[in-house]
């Protein structure tokens, strides 16, 4: 987990993961260029039990949309929809709880 934190501290990994805090209709998250940090990092999306970097993502992306959307007070803060429009970009489909890494 040291190089997971890690890696998401690096400042463009960090700049790709604010569109899951900050979405935005005219950019979108580059799942490639976290990959290509990822793998610089020597840190897989296998080493976190996930077949690929996609998966990862969508991991993520699905665990920071469940944990706000049971958390009414940050709905105006992180709104909803263009974070569910992030998730399902990914593949996600949102339509019933999922399992997930963060559950």
């Amino acid at each position: 987990m040291d190089r997971l934190r890690d890696w998401m501290r690096e400042r463009i990994v960090s700049k790709e993961l604010l569109h899951l805090v900050h979405p935005r209709a005219d950019s979108q998250l580059d799942v490639r260029r976290l990959q290509e940090e990822m793998e610089a990092s020597g840190l897989g999306a296998k080493h976190l039990g996930q077949p690929d970097t996609e998966s990862l993502l969508r991991e993520l992306t699905v665990g920071f949309y469940r944990g706000i959307e049971e958390q009414p007070a940050l709905h105006e803060v992180v709104p909803l929809a263009p974070l569910r429009h992030v998730a399902e970009r990914l593949g996600a489909q949102l339509t019933a709880p999922s399992k997930s890494l963060f559950r």
